[in-house]
């Protein structure tokens, strides 16, 4: 499984550029995976300090041979315990070397992967910044980026900046333009939830930049972060995020235990540290009891078979008073295939409840819940290029339950 996940990382990067690359005659829309050369935390403390532009739009050089592809979300079929939105893999090196000014970034020509070089605002230990999606629409590309930050105390605390090489494909001549979409959000340790709110959100600005022959070796087009004119949406003020975090795997049912009624959605209580010990891909479901005032509860998603290439992500989970809604991607395409191994995916969500106080100790709170599981179809005509919104095919399913 290793192996198809880094097969599939490469395919991801090849059609992605490819597709990119094709040709002004027909400009591709559509959603785009995420592509990262290199992400991780660079520190606020060190001599001298760093100073990374916010968002660059260019080529590195030099541009290290043989770099590694990492694609977003994970897609890997390895189990862990819920692990973090980031694809397992960022090295720094790379964020590092253009940090220190040992890699410059230059103007983007054709022929060469056009990157983006992210860097967000310095945070504390424990909060994260990064990139959640990215669309083109005709010469004009969309970033959407999130802050998740919170006001609770710390032993220990290591501020830095999370920074991102991020891959656009290859380009061909023109004139193009990026939009920054940014959200903020808070952790407020006051309210005994473990749930973020949008603190401020919108349009950060917009990057201009040319792909040219013999563009030079000059300074790359930049957008410094400025968030201070930036208020919290009216619609926004009612809804509560938890930061997007599953178990996600990709597997085959037993023989013996056969295919639930799909699409399967289950809500309760399990030994989840037992079963995930237990257990090799997705070959048995967990045994989920009705949810209880105390203890931990899942969201356990089993979806519909898909093909290698194609993956199901977690977008995001949103609050608004006792009702959750989850929103998840399925990425899928109408390539042919050589070879193919068909799977399931497997989604497991914990849920961050609504709590109050009692004794000193959080509790959630009785009453009627809902989950509503929304479903978004993302198609391609190949694995890894242009993914285009199915509105006609977004489905959702409800689930309901009650804490006594």
């Amino acid at each position: 499984m290793k192996t198809a996940a880094t097969s599939l990382l490469l395919l991801l990067s090849f059609c992605l550029a490819q597709a990119v690359a094709a040709g002004n005659a027909a400009e591709p829309d559509g959603m785009m995976p995420l592509v990262f050369y290199d992400y991780g935390n660079v520190s606020m403390t060190q001599e001298p300090p760093v100073r990374l532009p916010a968002v660059t739009v260019g080529r590195l050089s030099p541009m290290p041979a043989d770099l590694p592809r990492l694609a977003f979300p994970a897609l890997s079929s390895q189990m862990s315990e819920f692990p973090g939105s980031l694809p397992p893999g960022g090295s720094r090196k790379l964020v590092r070397g253009i940090a220190a000014g040992n890699i410059r970034i230059l103007p983007p020509q054709p022929g060469t992967e056009t990157l983006l070089v992210l860097a967000g605002p310095v945070l504390n230990t424990g909060e994260l910044w990064q990139p959640s999606a990215l669309e083109r629409k005709g010469n004009t590309f969309t970033l959407s980026v999130d802050a998740w930050t919170d006001n609770g105390p710390r032993r220990k605390n290591a501020p830095g900046r999370n920074a991102f090489v991020l891959s656009l494909g290859q380009l061909p001549v023109g004139e193009y333009s990026l939009v920054v979409h940014a959200r903020a959000l808070l952790w407020d340790f006051g309210l005994n939830r473990e749930v973020y709110s949008v603190t401020w959100a919108g349009v950060m600005g917009d990057i201009r930049f040319s792909v040219a022959e013999g563009a030079g070796n000059g300074l790359a087009a930049t957008l410094e972060w400025d968030g201070s004119k930036l208020k919290q949406p009216e619609q926004l003020r009612q809804l509560l995020y938890q930061r997007p975090r599953c178990l996600t795997t990709q597997g085959r049912l037993g023989e013996s235990n056969g295919v639930p009624k799909l699409p399967y959605v289950q809500v309760g209580t399990f030994d989840f540290a037992k079963w995930l010990k237990a257990q090799n891909g997705a070959a048995v479901l967990p045994q989920v009891e009705p949810p209880s005032l105390t203890g931990p509860i899942y969201v356990v998603i089993f979806a519909e078979e898909m093909n290698s290439y194609e993956w199901l992500s977690l977008g995001e989970v949103a609050w608004q008073g006792n009702e959750v809604t989850i929103r998840v991607d399925a990425w899928r395409d109408s390539g042919q295939r050589d070879k193919n191994v068909p799977f399931h995916p497997l989604l497991v969500v914990p849920l961050n409840m609504p709590v109050l106080l009692q004794d000193g100790k959080p509790l959630r709170v009785p009453g009627n819940y809902t989950v509503t599981l929304e479903r978004r179809l993302l198609l391609a005509e190949q694995p890894g290029s242009f993914y285009v919104e199915q509105a006609d095919k977004t489905d959702r399913q409800t689930v309901q339950f009650t804490l006594k």
